[in-house]
């Protein structure tokens, strides 16, 4: 491991500490996890890779509903 400073506001740091509290386990180890869990969800490659290649995979089909004027129907619905 590389022994990394951040800072962080004082109502950052006791929110930290109280969450590590609750779960039994250090300041430390909870900013790793949720460094972890970050940098996983949001940047693993995949999961941009695959929005990026969905991204307007329907847009040239004429058979699909108006989704539209479907989305506006449920609103009206009572």
């Amino acid at each position: 491991m590389v022994r990394t400073q951040i800072y962080l506001s004082q109502e950052e740091r006791d929110r930290l500490d109280a969450i590590a509290q609750a779960n039994g386990i250090s300041r430390s180890d909870l900013v790793r996890t949720a460094v972890a869990e970050y940098l996983t969800g949001r940047y693993d490659g995949v999961a941009g890779d695959v929005m990026q290649r969905c991204c307007g995979l329907w847009s040239a089909r004429d058979d699909l509903p108006d989704l539209r004027r479907m989305r506006d129907d449920w609103t009206r619905r009572p």
